[in-house]
């Protein structure tokens, strides 16, 4: 007797867990600090970084109860830089006191020096890479068994192959779509004829969950 029907996905690999998900986050963090002198003074922040996992953004864990990776027999599949990866990111933060007031360049005395004295002006700066996204087609969830990942595509070639020109705009082009084909990225029967891990991988596609020479703009 075949308590599950022989459907294997009905049996999660770890049973007694849920929620399962991984990350590893490396960085070279660097800090410069200008003391307050002469009326200026400067905080910078410097993060080199990569951050990889297997479920980010929105998404729970690689098995939750309510969302699954694209094949959980294949977790290497999910491991990708996370949607939160942000390679380089600087900060600065700058303070200037007005030249005006007691001891000051200009206005050191009468009203203007009251009003205007003592003031200063600071501000917070920040430059980073842009954020990775992930490409998925619009039929949401067939290919998942929790129905709720859309399916990802096959990569037939490199989606910023050498000297292209990245776009942006109404017409813009950000990378190439064509290197990425979505047919036959599901199994041709469905997820219910599914008998085991080797069937299971066969017919998912390979791309990763998010893309590290792909980034918003």
């Amino acid at each position: 007797m075949v308590a599950n029907g022989g459907n294997t996905y009905n049996l999660p690999v770890f049973p007694g867990y849920w929620g399962l998900s991984s990350s590893v986050y490396n960085s070279l963090q660097a800090q410069v600090d200008h003391r307050f002198s002469r009326g200026f003074s400067l905080l910078a922040n410097f993060t080199w970084s990569k951050l990889i996992d297997d479920s980010s953004a929105d998404w729970g864990g690689f098995w939750s109860l309510d969302v699954l990776g694209q094949d959980f027999y294949d977790r290497r599949a999910e491991r990708s830089v996370s949607a939160g990866d942000i390679p380089k990111r600087l900060t600065l933060a700058p303070v200037v006191e007005l030249p005006f007031g007691p001891g000051k360049r200009w206005l050191n005395s009468g009203i203007g020096s009251e009003i205007l004295g003592g003031w200063r002006v600071s501000s917070i700066y920040t430059i980073s890479s842009g954020s990775p996204f992930g490409i998925t087609d619009n039929n949401y969830g067939y290919c998942s068994p929790a129905r709720t990942i859309t399916n990802r595509p096959n990569l037939i070639g490199n989606p910023l192959p050498s000297g292209f020109q990245q776009t942006v705009g109404r017409n813009g082009l950000w990378f190439d779509r064509s290197v990425m084909d979505f047919s036959g990225t599901c199994p041709a029967a469905g997820l219910t004829n599914l008998t085991g891990p080797s069937d299971a991988t066969k017919g998912f596609g390979d791309a990763p969950r998010y893309y590290s020479n792909i980034r918003n703009p």
